[in-house]
């Protein structure tokens, strides 16, 4: 009745030890295979090395291990550099363009208004130029924006990542949906048109264009009515 020990059976309890180490084996291998795909996301590669001492325990051992460590890359920037780059590229040439289109069309409704060398024309140079380093201030923080975007995606994939490795214990499937993930965060996201930029540059110009048109007409009108005075009559009249 004392119930011996030799029956040969597994103990429960080491058992349940023994498949908890195997779990957090594969958990460690899995987290290892997450950071080499994440790694050309965030301006990181692989190398290869071989150490002298059991990557698990840390003890030495007679000759070498091959490991396998995911170090910085200097000659590869992380994506969201990469995207804050690629909206900077995309951008800045349409406000140069726009920039350009608004000086000249100034410039023409200075000259028109034969005002080129006056103060509003300083004015308008002035606050063309103020709103052209406005505008390349703020591509260049949209710029940042994409960039902290593309950042926070891969951190949150990645932890999503993590916490399916630690729930399934299964490398493999976490390591499938990471390639999936990392493919499709190296897609370039759709820029929009920035759009008219320079508007103000000649606001109000045209109806100081035609003001200053009607004037010269009335000018002319009034010059054209005091030559034409009949020389004999005092009274001036104007011949109609």
């Amino acid at each position: 009745m004392c119930g011996g020990g030799g029956g040969g059976g597994e103990d429960p309890v080491a058992y349940q030890r023994e498949q908890e180490q195997k779990r957090q084996a594969d958990i460690e291998r899995g987290k290892k295979q997450l950071d080499q795909i994440f790694a050309g996301l965030e301006g990181k590669r692989v190398v290869t090395e071989e150490v002298p001492y059991d990557t698990t325990t840390g003890k030495n051992i007679p000759g070498t291990q091959t490991v396998e460590r995911v170090v910085d890359d200097p000659t590869k920037d992380p994506l969201w550099d990469q995207q804050r780059e690629a909206y900077v590229d995309y951008a800045m040439p349409q406000v140069e363009d726009e920039y350009g289109d608004a000086s000249g069309e100034l410039t023409y409704a200075l000259a028109r208004q034969g005002q080129s060398q006056s103060s509003l024309a300083g004015d308008r140079r002035s606050k063309l130029r103020r709103d052209y380093n406005l505008r390349q201030q703020e591509v260049a923080d949209k710029g940042r924006g994409y960039a902290n975007q593309a950042k926070q995606n891969i951190a949150d994939q990645k932890q999503s990542m993590l916490q399916m490795l630690t729930t399934t214990a299964d490398p493999g499937a976490a390591a499938t949906a990471a390639r999936s993930a990392v493919s499709a965060m190296r897609d370039t996201p759709s820029f929009s048109p920035i759009g008219p930029l320079f508007q103000s540059a000649t606001q109000g110009m045209a109806a100081g264009l035609a003001g200053n048109s009607q004037y010269q007409q009335k000018k002319r009108f009034d010059n054209a009515a005091y030559y034409s005075r009949d020389p004999d009559r005092g009274s001036g009249n104007v011949v109609r």
